[in-house]
């Protein structure tokens, strides 16, 4: 694996930092993997700003892998799910919302953080020296089934129990 760029400290001007990493990957045919999110593609209320940016970044890997391919450049993401890691643990206070959003992932767990980091490994490895453009979703396949993760109202969650005795 490539080392990690290392950018200026200080930067002149809107695209100075753009710039210099574009220069430094170009030198080392380097790649780029940024992190986005499962929110870049699904809805959920409340996260308006997060989702937007999360999406923007997505396009702005996909531009950059057409840009800057020619220097042989590769720009990729990763968008992770539901994730178990410490910015994320008030979350998992409720047992019983990790139980029923754990029972519905294909995957039947959480993501860890060393699962984002192995994609992203890949991402920027040798391995994947083909692969530019792409946001590659590590979501324990949160995508696929993102309607039945959304938890229900618990009136009717009362209902159901009601009707399935």
């Amino acid at each position: 694996m490539k080392p990690t760029v290392k950018l200026p400290e200080k930067r002149a001007g809107k695209h100075s930092g753009k710039q210099a990493a574009h220069a430094a990957l170009r030198e080392s045919s380097g790649a780029i993997c940024a992190v986005a999110s499962a929110s870049a593609e699904l809805v959920a209320g409340g996260l308006t700003g997060y989702s937007s940016s999360k999406a923007a970044l997505v396009m702005l890997t996909k531009q950059m892998a057409y840009e800057w391919g020619p220097d042989g450049i590769r720009a990729n993401a990763v968008s992770p799910g539901i994730t178990h890691s410490r910015s994320t643990e008030a979350q998992w206070e409720d047992e019983e919302l990790v139980r029923y959003r754990t029972e519905r992932l294909p995957l039947r767990r959480l993501g860890r953080s060393q699962d984002i980091a192995q994609a992203v490994a890949f991402l920027v490895g040798p391995r994947s020296s083909y692969v530019t453009g792409e946001n590659l979703a590590v979501d324990g396949g949160l995508r696929h089934i993102a309607m039945e993760y959304v938890r229900p109202p618990d009136d009717y969650l009362t209902k159901l129990k009601r009707t399935n005795a």
